[in-house]
């Protein structure tokens, strides 16, 4: 008789003396006293090609457990019991239930509810003992109780959930402070749980944050305070915890909409004396230099930092970490096309109101008492005004109205500044000067063409678009910048320059030695990436005499 084929990842599994009758009594709570079928009716051995419909046949978690009998296992672990049948309880919810909650039925859900699995899992985690746990049962009670929060979140509109809510929100203080009494404890690097990349706590006070937002309750001062905690202290360096940060400044917004909030003091008592100025700005640094940052992240970050410019007794710290240089490091290169509209937008209207005000305090304390405790760089003011103006010369519709006013106001601001300065003999107002016009000098005239060649120049509505034009040309001759002169240095340090728009180098000097296109000889790249950006984003492909391979 020939062999049966099977699929090459199936399991088969052959009757045992302890399946022989064709059923088997499943006693267990968790498996609400239902019986288990593993053969078919005619006897013959079944074959699966998945490992849960065998797990759920012949596992230890068999037949697909009861909600009831779930939450009968974590009852018994909430009132001090330790078994493998909770391990395995968090595990088959984790898996299963949290894994599919959008394709949950009603019935499983609403099961959920009525048995309150969420204090449940409160219970469990605020036991003295949860984190004796092993790290992947602790890491899979908090993803389960995260799956409950977000799916009452997620539906939070009615009755049931708003119900569960309410429950959630009542345990949170109580959590966030129990989290924070263990924090040594808690699993925040790679190397404690190895299990995921992510980091369950993370996700479950966003979660949390979330739920207090969409019910429009006010949150409690330890919220926003932890999540900073968990932002600077864990070393999972993920978009979760990208999330944490935009999550936090949602919070408190939030609360600083409300009249009893004082910033001021949060600031200290969340910074000063709680996770430290310098660990805070020294991340802050290090997250806004990570490649694999996320948009929220980088918006996270400045928005942080454009409320903590606002204490004047930060100012030391901030120059100490050398903030600056980093915002307008992220202006440069994630503000520059051919980056997503939106983040572009965004970075420049949060970095440039960063660098504006700092250079503006820097020069009130020039004015005031002829010193400063902190510096300002001329070539940072240049950055973010053609940030901004590259977004005008693409359409107004990139910035809202308040921003181009804004830019406009700032312009003849630095109008004037280069004006005075020109006249100041001090040598802090010399080294200022002389760095705006070292990066005018590569940026002006370049900014002055693309508006001046853009073809929304003559769609614009406004008359503002002109003035702009008109403004900046007035920024150059402060500098002493003659328009025509400056078009004609330029065409000629073309060649020295990389040919990608996007790259940085497009305007400056280049470290090294630039490489020509092979197949037209006439334009020439940093490296192998511009020339591929050139390729596909820049028009070179149309320009190009010769299709190389790139």
């Amino acid at each position: 008789m020939p062999r049966r084929k099977v699929a090459p990842d199936a399991v088969v599994v052959k009757p045992t003396p302890k399946h022989a009758a064709g059923s088997l009594d499943a006693s267990h709570p968790m498996l609400g006293g239902r019986k288990i079928s593993p053969l078919h009716a005619d006897g013959r051995v079944p074959v699966y090609t998945n490992m849960q419909d065998f797990l759920r046949d012949f596992g230890h978690v068999a037949a697909e457990p009861t909600i009831d009998g779930i939450c009968h296992t974590l009852a018994e672990r909430a009132r001090g019991a330790r078994s493998k049948e909770f391990t395995n309880a968090v595990a088959w919810v984790n898996d299963v239930l949290v894994g599919t909650r959008e394709e949950m039925g009603a019935e499983t859900w609403n099961a959920v509810l009525s048995n309150r699995m969420d204090e449940l899992l409160h219970d469990i985690v605020l036991r003295d003992d949860f984190l004796d746990e092993s790290p992947p049962a602790v890491e899979d009670t908090l993803k389960c109780l995260v799956g409950v929060c977000q799916s009452v979140e997620m539906r939070a509109n009615r009755k049931a959930e708003a119900n569960a809510a309410r429950r959630i929100m009542s345990r949170v203080p109580s959590v966030l402070q129990h989290f924070w009494d263990h924090r040594t404890r808690l699993y925040l690097r790679d190397d404690e749980c190895p299990r995921t990349g992510t980091d369950p706590i993370t996700i479950l006070v966003t979660v949390y944050g979330l739920i207090y937002k969409m019910t429009n309750t006010s949150f409690p001062i330890i919220l926003p305070q932890f999540m900073i905690h968990l932002w600077v202290n864990s070393t999972r360096r993920t978009q979760s915890l990208d999330d944490l940060l935009w999550s936090h400044r949602l919070t408190v917004n939030s609360m600083k909409a409300r009249e009893l909030f004082d910033e001021n003091a949060y600031t200290h008592v969340t910074l000063v004396d709680g996770v430290g100025v310098d660990a805070y700005l020294a991340r802050i640094v290090a997250e806004l230099q990570r490649p694999d940052i996320t948009i929220r992240g980088i918006e996270g970050c400045l928005a942080s930092l454009k409320d903590l410019i606002l204490d004047l007794s930060l100012r030391p710290a901030i120059e100490k970490h050398g903030v600056m240089p980093v915002v307008a490091k992220t202006l440069d290169v994630q503000g520059r096309w051919p980056k997503e509209d939106a983040l572009r937008a965004n970075v420049y209207k949060e970095a440039s109101h960063i660098l504006s005000w700092w250079t503006q305090k820097y020069f009130a304390d020039l004015s005031a008492i002829d010193r400063s405790e902190v510096t300002a760089r001329g070539g940072d003011v240049v950055d973010f005004l053609v940030r901004g103006l590259d977004l005008v010369a693409e359409g107004f519709h990139r910035m809202d109205k308040d921003d181009r006013h804004e830019l406009r106001k700032d312009i003849q601001e630095y109008c004037i500044v280069a004006t005075r300065m020109s006249n100041d003999p001090r040598p802090p107002v010399r080294v200022f000067l002389a760095g705006m016009k070292a990066r005018a000098r590569d940026e002006w005239w370049p900014c002055l063409s693309r508006l001046q060649s853009s073809p929304h120049r003559s769609d614009q509505r406004e008359k503002l678009y002109s003035v702009l034009v008109d403004r900046w040309m007035d920024y150059g001759r402060a500098l002493g910048f003659d328009a025509e002169k400056e078009q004609k240095r330029h065409k000629s340090v073309a060649k020295s320059r990389c040919t990608w728009r996007g790259c940085g180098y497009n305007t400056r000097a280049p470290p090294g030695k630039l490489l020509a296109c092979k197949g037209c000889g006439e334009v020439q790249y940093c490296g192998r990436e511009c020339q591929k950006s050139d390729w596909a984003q820049g028009g070179h492909k149309q320009h190009c005499g010769t299709r190389v391979k790139t």
